[in-house]
């Protein structure tokens, strides 16, 4: 870009964000986001680091209890409120769902 705060910009919301960011943000949150700083350079600049030489992160073994499928009970189907005698709208001749002590149209909303 033609802006010397930001070298790069993938995207237009991506310049915006980037713009905001030195805009508003401190350095500090700057640096810590990656937009500032040797994260910020892109990787492909003559000085920067080949990426055999950055820091591997730290791995943790998470482990899950499992359970057989027999252990979950299986919810009946929700038919939202539609019964077997549910009139059809009169607006739109959707069916309609018992609210209260009348019915709604779920597709126009009328009563």
């Amino acid at each position: 870009t033609n802006n010397p705060r930001i070298r790069f910009a993938k995207s237009i919301p991506d310049y915006v964000a980037r713009w905001l960011a030195t805009e508003f943000l401190t350095e500090d949150d700057r640096r810590a986001i990656g937009l500032e700083g040797p994260a910020a350079e892109g990787g492909s600049g003559p000085g920067s680091a080949p990426a055999a030489a950055a820091k591997p992160a730290a791995t943790q073994t998470v482990k899950f209890e499992t359970k057989p499928l027999d252990a979950f009970v299986a919810a009946p189907p929700s038919r939202g409120g539609v019964s077997e005698d549910s009139p059809s709208c009169h607006v739109c001749g959707g069916i309609m769902v018992r609210s209260g002590t009348c019915y709604a149209c779920t597709v126009c909303g009328a009563t």
